[in-house]
């Protein structure tokens, strides 16, 4: 009986125990320069010259999430794929190609959901800004 006990305490005790989760250091690198060299032009300002505008685009990629088995009580089962920031801006360049644009101005970039209520709306990321074929 007193083995029964100590066994019930450890496992409420151990369930009553903070979650640590491990450090992750993101860091996000937007390179304009592969579009610019192709005369593309991004800029998160009005742009100031002559301009036809295109059109308004968006693009957002939800990232694959997955759950696993535990390894340990303090690891999480749950995971979320990193989504390039070059994925994102390649998909963007193409999608205003498309229309007819050689550049975006008031360009956005967005990490994560505001207020995500699940862990794919925290590690989903999205752009856009205006289209415009510069004169």
């Amino acid at each position: 009986m007193k083995k029964l006990a100590i066994i019930v305490l450890v496992v409420l005790l151990s369930n009553c125990a903070p979650k640590i989760y491990p450090r992750r250091d993101i860091a996000r690198l937007i390179d304009f320069r592969p579009y610019t060299e192709k005369g593309f032009m991004i800029t998160t300002e009005t742009y100031t010259e002559e301009y036809e505008p295109v059109g308004v685009v968006s693009y957002k990629i939800i990232p694959k999430c997955y759950t696993y088995e535990k390894k340990s009580l303090l690891e999480s089962n749950f995971g979320c794929d990193i989504i390039p920031s070059s994925e994102l801006l390649d998909s963007l360049y193409f999608m205003s190609k498309k229309l007819g644009a050689n550049g975006i101005m008031n360009f956005w970039y967005r990490e994560g959901e505001v207020g995500a209520y699940n862990m794919r709306e925290a590690f989903t990321i999205s752009a856009g800004g205006f289209a415009i074929i510069r004169k």
